[in-house]
């Protein structure tokens, strides 16, 4: 029933060498987690897992099943900027406006397009039921509802408006609420309100053009009568006849060069216009702005505008003079093209560091994003107006130049040629003018007409059949996963805060020897003596904890016996004769490890002494049954009998010496040379000694007893021991020069430990199949 090794050769430790020693560095190292340790942490925290996993659950379930299902509904919009109707600009061939999809997102998100949508909502008839009832219209808890309120609630709650990607000019409106009915019609209104917008603000550009053209042909009309009104009553006052051919070259110079210099002065004209209109407009949205523009950005934009300006116009004049230079390569035109791009993308960055300085001041009422994206918009546009406008007055200057220049040549004709080439002239460049002028009114009128804006609808939104949130299966599954992670999360912490001694392989990465793992008495404690203090037996009574006495076919009393053979054979160099047992700590089972081992080495055939020399706190008279006095202290100073064979137990083979009488000064007891003489008395009349010493941290007797001692026992108490302090009543034994045997490992859960390999008591019985002794015996 012996064996000789508990989970290795006991002698060894982890390095193979008796009483080694490790850092605290090297066994944090050592302590790496085996799949088996995982398993063992699971196991031990299964209830904090069980815990966590239930609340969570518990807590993700109500907050799904309480929570109002949320709806969603998308409409979609396409941005086609290519089906507008050209404006003003447009019309005069110059540059188109800057358009793209995220400033149509931010009109889409402006307080405008909410405010339409808002009036349409109030426009609604009265629901039924409360259960129809449209979210965003409920009222509030104070005052009346009224329409800003509804305009915040959809712009901050009730809708969403992204792109559908980069790539593409789609627009997606989603609304939520928790009214199916509701973010239909929602999503609905907000796409037809912003078409209707899209439309009416392209119409109203086209209608500006057309009624400038109006204007503009009504004037050149009455112009037109008067000058051949003039003409026709000169020739017939004069009766002149038709100019020569030179004066006829001359006039078709002079009228072309008029009719050049009078529409490049209107769109001049028109030009400044459109720039006051924006610089107004900018001056609305952004109060303070024109203080800013005249600042050193604004100055250098106004530098770079009239050099870009400047250069477009030695480009145009080279290409007017050699026309065939336009689509051939030219170094002359290539630098002026490198010129105005370098100028070009100066401006545009000097354009951005203007529009971010504006952050500051950005409209109130609009959020930061659509400020800065209207304030770049209106930025450009000003600009370019700047830039068409320096460009036709560059324009304008040769014209005139030309045109002075022939009126010179054209006056020493005579003079009435002379006049009737003048009425001639002015009635042909009027009458250009007229004819081009009606053109742009036609095609005005035809834009206006035909305008559609560039935005269209391609997918209404429909009333959802299942909600969007609560998500059950996801959330309970997310639920599930979450508790799970937070209940291991919660073992492995508690286990990485644990610093006490849990299992067999912690004292082994101590570097300790394990003499051996003693399972929990109290199982057995409760299952052979109904949970017990004390039974009696032949007459005296004995604590329960004796097992080795009581159930000799017990798992523990095996334990002890392996512990037993263990020590033996813990130094094959020399006979171990006086075993030293004791604790780090109070509490942990010496005395009743001390006294089982006794047992065993009795039981074996050796005459055994059970010595205890806690003489501060001794408890191995109670648990043997026997009186304190007499004792140690009585057989070193007084005058008691010194036949140790008094002493006998009643159990065969052991002799019991309990403490003695209390004293003062124990350390000096134990120290004394008086002791000393009494290790080597008991040394010739035992085959055994077995000493209970007070705990290696508490007080330094147990210390003072090692010299007298063959081999020294540690004991621990799993799941209640330390780690550091193992440890250090290990290193004061070695500092002290004492032989350390190993470690006793009490307490074990031999059901936790199975694993690895220390469970071997728990199937000892059923082995044997016999009741254990501990059933016949009375209960004291």
């Amino acid at each position: 029933m012996e064996s000789n090794s508990v989970g290795g050769t006991p002698w060894q430790n982890g390095n193979g060498h008796p009483g080694g020693s490790h850092s605290s560095d090297d066994v944090d190292d050592q302590r790496e987690l085996s799949l088996q340790d995982l398993l063992e942490i699971v196991r031990k925290g299964k209830w904090i897992i069980a815990g966590c996993f239930i609340t969570v659950l518990s807590l993700t379930a109500a907050y799904t099943f309480l929570r109002a299902p949320e709806y969603q509904a998308t409409s979609s919009l396409q941005v086609n900027s290519e089906n507008s109707s050209p404006q003003l600009g447009d019309l005069f061939g110059l540059d188109k406006g800057f358009r793209n999809v995220l400033n149509e997102i931010e009109i889409l998100k402006s307080r405008t397009i909410a405010y339409r949508v808002a009036e349409r909502l109030f426009e609604l008839p009265t629901p039924a039921s409360e259960e129809e009832a449209f979210d965003v219209l409920a009222e509030p808890d104070e005052g009346p509802l009224t329409v800003a309120m509804v305009v915040d609630r959809l712009r901050d709650e009730f809708v969403r408006v992204s792109p559908v990607s980069q790539d593409v000019d789609f627009i997606n409106i989603v609304a939520k609420s928790s009214n199916p009915r509701e973010v239909a019609e929602i999503a609905n209104f907000y796409a037809e309100e912003y078409v209707d917008y899209n439309q009416t603000a392209s119409r109203a550009r086209m209608r500006v053009a057309r009624e400038y053209f109006e204007e503009a042909t009504d004037e050149f009309y009455t112009q037109l009568q008067s000058y051949e009104d003039q003409l026709r009553g000169y020739m017939d006052q004069e009766t002149v006849v038709a100019p020569e051919e030179e004066a006829k070259q001359l006039l078709d110079q002079i009228t072309d060069l008029e009719r050049m210099s009078y529409q490049t002065r209107s769109q001049l004209e028109m030009a400044r216009s459109e720039l006051g209109g924006l610089e107004v407009e900018l001056g609305e949205l952004v109060p303070g702005l024109a203080s800013r523009l005249a600042s050193a950005d604004g100055k250098v934009i106004d530098r770079l505008s009239e050099e870009i300006a400047e250069l477009e116009v030695r480009q145009q004049q080279r290409i007017a003079r050699n026309p065939g230079l336009a689509d051939a390569p030219d170094k002359e035109l290539n630098d002026i093209r490198s010129q105005i791009k370098s100028l070009t993308d100066q401006l545009d960055q000097r354009i951005a560091s203007l529009v971010d300085s504006e952050n500051g001041i950005v409209n109130a009422s609009e959020t930061t994003e659509e400020s800065l994206s209207n304030i770049a918009f209106l930025r450009r546009q000003i600009t370019a107006k700047k830039i068409e406008s320096k460009a036709l007055e560059a324009r304008l200057a040769p014209l005139d130049t030309n045109l002075e220049q022939y009126k010179a040549r054209y006056n020493v004709l005579p003079g009435k040629q002379i006049r009737l080439n003048s009425l001639s002239r002015s009635y042909a460049t009027q009458e250009k003018l007229y004819s081009e002028f009606f053109e742009r009114l036609a095609e005005a009128e035809i834009a206006e007409k035909s305008e559609l804006g560039y935005v269209e609808i391609i997918d209404h939104a429909v009333i959802p059949s299942t909600p969007v949130k609560p998500n059950i299966p996801i959330n309970l599954v997310l639920g599930t996963m979450l508790g799970l992670m937070l209940g291991l999360l919660a073992s492995f912490v508690r286990h990485a805060l644990d610093n006490k001694v849990r299992r067999p392989e912690d004292v082994k990465k101590l570097g300790l020897s394990l003499m051996g793992a003693i399972p929990n008495l109290d199982r057995v404690i409760k299952s052979d003596f109904d949970g017990q203090k004390r039974v009696s037996l032949n007459g005296h009574s004995f604590d329960t904890s004796l097992i080795t006495l009581l159930n000799p076919l017990s798992p523990v009393a095996e334990g002890y016996r392996r512990l037993r053979t263990n020590i033996q054979f813990s130094d094959p160099d020399r006979a171990i004769q006086v075993v030293m047992v004791t604790s780090a700590e109070p509490s942990e089972g010496k005395t009743v490890s001390s006294s089982n081992l006794a047992i065993a080495y009795a039981q074996s055939g050796r005459r055994t002494l059970y010595l205890d020399t806690d003489l501060r706190r001794a408890n191995g008279h109670k648990v043997f049954g026997i009186a304190r006095e007499p004792g140690l202290v009585d057989l070193l100073f007084d005058s008691v009998s010194t036949n140790l064979s008094t002493f006998a137990s009643g159990i065969e083979d052991l002799f019991i010496i309990p403490a003695g009488r209390s004293v003062p000064n124990p350390a000096e007891v134990l120290e004394s040379m008086k002791m000393q003489q009494f290790i080597e008395r008991a040394r010739t009349e035992f085959d055994v000694i077995v000493i209970d010493t007070p705990p290696l941290l508490a007080v330094a007797d147990a210390l003072l007893m090692t010299r007298q001692a063959d081999a020294c026992i540690v004991v621990c108490s799993a799941n209640s021991t330390a780690l550091h302090a193992l440890e250090s009543a290990s290193s004061m034994l070695k500092d002290v020069g004492a032989n350390l045997a190993g470690v006793v490992l009490n307490r074990m859960d031999g059901s936790g430990s199975s694993g690895y390999g220390y469970g071997y008591g728990y199937s000892y019985q059923n082995y044997y199949g016999e009741k254990p002794a501990g059933k016949s015996v009375a209960a004291a």
